[in-house]
C-alpha cells in the first residue's frame, strides 16, 4: 500500500530536478536480495507517479 508519507517522500525527490528545469529524471534502486521482481509497493508507486 502506498501511504501518503511514502508518496510525499518519493515526490520530494523531484524537487532538485524541477528547480534545475530538468527535462527528464531517471531514478534507480537496487534489490539487495538479487530478485528483480517488483514488489506490490513498487508497482503501486509506479502507477501513482506515472
Amino acid at each position: 500500500m502506498v501511504t501518503a508519507q511514502r508518496l510525499l517522500s518519493e515526490f520530494g525527490n523531484f524537487k532538485e530536478a524541477i528547480s534545475a528545469s530538468a527535462s527528464s529524471c531517471i531514478f534507480i534502486h537496487n534489490h539487495p536480495s538479487g530478485d528483480p521482481t517488483p514488489s506490490v509497493d513498487e508497482n503501486e508507486l509506479g502507477v501513482v507517479i506515472l
